[in-house]
Parts: structure tokens; sequence; C-alpha cells
């Protein structure tokens, strides 16, 4: 084969290598190693390979050695660097001993086992030295999983008289290496099987692999046409490249292209995930960031999208998941249908398409109500939630998971095994735990049938052992005192009588983000835990009489916030000094309108949080009727200064309803101590109940509300509590740098 003068030029260049490797060396052993995680389980797997030592190089002295042959596979997809490997064997090994030799398994793992191979000669290496690609000795995907395939590979590797196997890949080649490996140590067959990582991908790192071979050239590839792209796109300033890049599932080519080129977006799925992002707010974050430039003129720009992006969003990969799980259980019954039957019978499986979104933010939820508990799992299991935790903490954790939103009951069951005598004792129990009855009944369920006892036979069995154990109750099938449910699901039973109703409602974070006006009084705590309840993210703002009246307001509105906890768990909470406002108000504007005044100036103000949070809507907690400024007239007086929806869930309470909701979910007392705050100053004595529009446009206009509300935006405050739900603002950075936290409150007199 002739080589061309560029081939000879490439071939030239000398890799650099490590110090440790320049030379002689010789090998130091460490400790022992281990996996990240699931250290028992790979154990299991790995018996004879599992806590090999780290093995460092050290430079050292050249020793002679045994004549040594070594096979090498490449395996995967190609990546640059491939070639350089299998040069940099051969030439260590000619150098320890020209009578060593290489032989390089063609196609892959299948060269392997179907004993096809070539013999790397000087010759043959110098045509690949410094190139890309894999086509020297070919690349395959045969996975190396069975015991033939394992002793196959063993008689080409005992003909040829090899003591050492590289397997160079990534994930699924490594994870060939080690089965391999581990089979022959096991068999005690005295040969060494290596793994030498290969991906561009980016995402097979470790202490001691800072990056695999292939990401550089990768990621330099890419950062060229990228960075050509981007010039294209600032020339022609009206395009808006959306440009899609390897990786698998990481965002490390992503990132690495993102830092070298400077996109105007770079998607991260690993960060998205972490977020707890919708495919919803991804599009929004992208349209923000075009309407933004397309503001300042720039109708262009270049998006980086990761190829694996899809996957990481939640609820698509629970999708995904649920999907699986389906067709796991029903593949059969699936396969057989039309393409348009198959359709429908996904939709039907899947209980409302939206049911495991809902599950798996209530579980996170409840997770994060219960943080105070040692929990040991929760899990989703057959149309239940299912919490595992110690059982002295049980009476406890209920009452906290009762206040949930999203939790319809709470029932505190027994886990035992199938066996009739097991659930038939932890029926008793549950039962003489219930208290005082007189007559009860047995009702039991199985979510599949497998089980050989029917519902009838165990509602027979369990009703038998309690009569035993209650002579004195009687059995009734209508309106028993207590009720024993058992559940046969996933080899497991279930067991409970206890049960209490929750709070109901939707969970937290399934509906959207509203803004709250949040007083320290009575009524907007309520409306606040309302909208909660039917699974809205709420951001209060609190609109305090400072520096006209003294911050207690404050202190008392960070109280309800805890108070409702943990079942409402709140982020953020936003505090806009509103006292000096006021007296400007007060002096400028007809008395009569002040409040009408003030309450338009707040609804701006909380309008403009809302665009930065992200809310679709305001909420406040007034009741028709119930003051002055809350009569029909009035309320369309200060809806008009806002274009967002304005939500009243207490329009038609009245007090004694919102009392007694207050004292239910734990705000009513923190609500009645007494606070002077922005409601209290400069009221009018004889306030207006029925505004007329032209009237309250005229003392609109009395003064500069828009450098009011500007000027209040540039004063608010926030305060961060821990929330699982909340997702601070992505977007508007500039106006958030004018947002400077408070001091966190803690406690006070």
């Amino acid at each position: 084969m002739e080589i061309s003068a560029l081939q000879k030029e490439r071939a030239a260049y000398l890799p650099k290598l490590p110090m440790a490797l320049r030379g002689a060396v010789k090998v130091k052993e460490g400790k022992p190693t281990h996996s990240v995680d699931n250290q028992d389980e790979i154990k299991k797997l790995f018996p004879n390979t599992y806590g090999l030592p780290l093995i460092s190089f050290e430079p050292g002295e050249i020793m002679l050695r045994k004549r040594v042959n070594v096979g090498v596979i490449l395996s995967g997809g190609q990546a640059p660097g491939g070639h350089n490997v299998i040069s940099g064997l051969f030439d260590r090994l000619k150098q320890l001993d020209p009578e060593n030799r290489l032989y390089g398994f063609l196609m892959g793992p299948s060269g392997l086992v179907d004993h096809n191979y070539k013999e790397i000669t000087a010759d043959f290496v110098e045509q690949f030295r410094n190139t890309g690609g894999f086509d020297m000795i070919g690349s395959g995907r045969t996975k190396l999983e069975e015991v033939d395939q394992f002793e196959k590979g063993m008689e080409i590797i005992r003909k040829l008289d090899i003591q050492a196997l590289v397997i160079i890949g990534g994930d699924d080649s490594n994870t060939n290496a080690c089965v391999l490996a581990e089979y022959y140590a096991a068999k005690k067959y005295g040969v060494q099987v290596i793994g030498c990582p290969k991906t561009i991908d980016g995402d097979m790192k470790n202490d001691q692999v800072e990056t695999s071979f292939g990401f550089d050239t990768a990621a330099k590839t890419y950062s060229e046409l990228i960075g050509n792209i981007s010039r294209d796109c600032n020339s022609a300033r009206k395009y808006w490249h959306f440009i899609k890049l390897m990786g698998r599932s990481a965002s490390h080519i992503a990132l690495e292209c993102a830092l070298q080129t400077h996109p105007n977006i770079c998607l991260i799925s690993e960060e998205i995930q972490q977020k707890d992002l919708s495919l919803n707010d991804i599009v929004e974050y992208i349209a923000t960031i075009v309407a933004h430039r397309a503001a300042q003129g720039n109708n262009f720009g270049v998006v980086l999208v990761p190829e694996g992006l899809i996957e990481f969003i939640p609820a698509i990969g629970r999708l995904i998941q649920d999907l699986n799980d389906l067709l796991a259980t029903n593949g059969d019954e699936y396969r057989d249908l039309d393409e348009e039957a198959q359709w429908t019978y996904i939709l039907d499986h899947l209980k409302g398409k939206n049911r495991a979104h809902f599950e798996h933010i209530l579980m996170d939820n409840i997770k994060a109500a219960l943080a105070a508990f040692s929990v040991n799992a929760v899990s989703r299991i057959s149309g239940y939630i299912l919490v595992t935790f110690n059982e002295h903490q049980a009476d406890e954790a209920a009452r906290v998971i009762r206040t949930v939103p999203g939790v319809a009951r709470v029932s505190l069951a027994y886990h035992t095994n199938r066996d009739p005598q097991e659930y038939c004792a932890a029926a008793v129990k549950a039962l003489r735990e219930f208290g005082p009855f007189d007559s009860f009944k047995v009702h039991a369920k199985r979510s599949n049938t497998d089980y050989e006892l029917t519902s009838i036979d165990i509602n027979r069995k369990v009703g038998e052992v309690l009569c035993e154990a209650f002579p004195d109750k009687k059995v009734q099938m209508h309106d028993p005192d207590a009720m024993v449910h058992v559940l046969v699901v996933q080899g497991s039973v279930y067991v409970y009588a206890r049960s209490e109703r929750g709070v109901g409602g939707l969970p937290v974070g399934s509906a959207g983000k509203v803004v709250t006006l949040l007083s320290s009084g009575i009524d907007s705590p309520v409306a606040t835990w309302m909208l909660a309840r039917r699974g809205a993210v709420c951001v209060p703002v609190h609109f305090s009489g400072r520096p006209q009246t003294p911050d207690t307001s404050e202190y008392l509105v960070q109280d309800i916030i805890r108070a409702l906890e943990p079942g409402v768990q709140i982020g953020r909470l936003y505090v806009v000094p509103f006292g000096d406002c006021q007296r400007e108000i007060s002096v400028t504007c007809p008395s009569n309108l002040r409040v009408i005044m003030y309450r338009r100036i707040m609804y701006s103000v909380a309008e403009r949080i809302a665009h930065i949070e992200g809310a679709k809507a305001i909420v406040t907690g007034e009741s028709l009727g119930q003051v002055a400024s809350q009569t029909l007239e009035n309320i369309m007086a200060v809806n008009e200064a806002v274009k967002i929806p304005v939500f009243r869930p207490l329009i038609g309470s009245d007090k004694q309803e919102i009392i007694a909701r207050a004292e239910e979910i734990g705000t009513f007392d923190i609500s009645t101590e007494a606070a002077p705050d922005c409601c209290t100053l400069f009221l009018p004595r004889r306030p207006e109940t029925h505004a007329k529009l032209d009237a309250v446009h005229e003392a609109w206009e009395l003064f500069d509300h828009e450098g009011m509300i500007e000027r209040l935006l540039k004063q608010t405050e926030y305060i961060d509590f821990e929330s699982n739900t909340y997702k601070a603002p992505k977007t508007l950075k500039r106006k958030h740098s004018e947002l400077a936290p408070r001091e966190i409150y803690q406690d006070h007199e």
C-alpha cells in the first residue's frame, strides 16, 4: 500500500505520554476499589473480580520478562484515538521483546468468538498511526454474555497463547470486559481482561480517567462547526439555528461546546432533570430568550440541544417508564392489536394519561413532608402510594401525610407475605388498634390473579380468625363500625383497619404557579392554602407598612408560612415595603378612593412579580361584601389595573367559614396576633363602596403610579424557604439582581 506524503507526516507525530509512562515503569498497588453505588449487588455479580486494588505506575527499571502475546478488540462506535491505542500497545510490546505478538480480533467481540483475527505487524500499524476511525481491525457491538461465547473465545486465546485481552470501547463494551474477566477468573484460566474506556460522549469519568479518548476530538470538531454557524448567523442576522449534538444520555459534549463557542442557549439534560422541568418549561425558556433578543433587534441566535434531552424531561421519562411497565406486563395482548387499537389500548391502560405524573409529584411532596422522619421508601403500588417507616413513628407520620394536598386517605397498614396465618394475625392487630367498635367487616381485594385464594376465600379466612379473637363483636355487612382491608398486591399483603381522610385536592406543583397576596390576617392564608390544595405552587407577596409601621407583620407572615408546612411548602416570600407609597397616595388622592388606589398599586406590583416568576394568576383573600373595598364595583375597579387573572377562592364564604378553615390549617392563632400592617395605614373615614370608573381613572392620574410601581419593585426583598415544589425563575436575571434577599427570620419573642 502506497502511503501519501500527508500520512507520512501524520505518522511522524509522537503523542505525549504521561511522565509515569515514559521509559520503564513499575506497578504499585493501592487500596481496594469499590463501585460508587449498589456495592453489595455488584459484589454478588462479580465475586472474583470485585475489589481489586487500584493500580498506579511509577518510574522503574526494565526487567527481563517472558514472552507475552496480547489480543485487542475494538468495540462499539468509532472514535478518534482507537488506532493509537493499538499503536501504543504494539510499540510497547515490541520494545519489551521483539518476539512479543499483538493480535487484533476483527469486527469487534464477534472476532473473538468466531476466531477471526489478524496479527498486527509494524508495516500494518504504520498505515493507521495517528488516524481516526476503527478501520484497522473493524468494530462491532456483539454482547459477550453466554458461556458458549466465553469458551469459544478461550479456545483461540489458548491457541495463540494470549496472556492479556484488551477491549477498547464504551459503557457496554467495558461491561463485556467485566463479564468476561469475571468468568475467566472464576475458571482460573489465567487470562487478564483489560477494559480501555472509549466514548466521545465523555460520560466515563472518574479520578483515574480524566476524559475518555474521542471526546476531545469530537468537542473540537463540533465547536469548529458551531463557530462557523455562529459566524453565519451573525452575518445573515435573521435565522435561529438549532444544533443537535451527540452524547446519547449525557450532555458533556453540549456543555463543552457551549464553553468553547458561547451560543445564545445551551440546554443541559441533567440540569433539566434535576430541576424537574417540563417540556412546556423548556419551550417557554427558549421563547423568552428569543423574545428578549427580538426586543433588542436581534432576530437570530444559536441553540445547542443534546440528543438525549427528551428522556431527561421527568414527565416524559415517567411516561416512558409507565409504557415499559405496561408493555412488559401486557406485551402479548398489545402486539395482537392493529395500530389504531394499540393506541387506544395504551391510552386506556395509562389511567387517564396523567395519573403517573400526578402520583410522582405527590410522592416527592410526601418525601419532603416526612423529611424529619426515618422513611425507608416511598413508592407506587397498584393505585396506592406506599410509605414504609418505623412502626413507632406511624401515628405522627400519618398525621403529617394527611396535610399534604393530593392525599385522599391515609391508612396505617401492616405488611406481610401471602401466608394466611401471617395476614390473619395482622388483621387481629389492626382491628385491635382501631379503637372502640361493636361491628366489623372484612374487605379483601386482589390486584392480580396469581394468588390461589379468591377475595371471597380471603374474606372467609380472615373473618373466621377475627370472630374468634373478638367473640363479643358482630359481623355486619352494611355500615359496620370498623372495616378490615386486606390487599393482595405484587407478592405481598397489606392489612389495615385505621383509615382517615386526607385533605384531598391535587399535589402541589401539578397546576402551575400563582402569586398570592398574603397578609398576616385570617383570610389570605386560607386563600393561599386553597390554591395550593388544587395543585398550584404559591408565591406569596406581603405588603408591609414599613417604614410607617413596625415589621411585626412580616414576622407573622413567616410564621404563617411555617404553619402551612409540611403540607404546603412555600419556596419564596416577597416583601414589599409599602408604607411611604401609601402616605404619598393619601396626600394626593381623594380620601374615599385611597384604598382602591392602594390595591391597584398592590395588584400591579404583584403582576410584575408574577411575570418574573412565570406565575399565571394573582390570588387574594377577598370575600364579597366583607369590607368596604370588597364590593362588586370596587373589585372591578381594582381588577382593571392588571391583565392577568385574579382568583378569589373565598369570594362566596362568610367569616365563620373562613375562621373554621384557618383553625383547621393551623394559621388562625397566628393571624389573630395584633400587628400593624399596610391595611391599617391612612384609612379614610368614609371609604367609597361603589366606585365609579371615571373617578377611579382621574384619581389614578393624580400621581406617578408607573414610577411608584417601579420604585416598589426595586425596594422589594425576598426570603427563601425550603421547598421541593418551588423553582426560582430562570429568566429576567437583570430584574432579579435588584431583588436582594433579606436575612431569613429565625425566631422572635
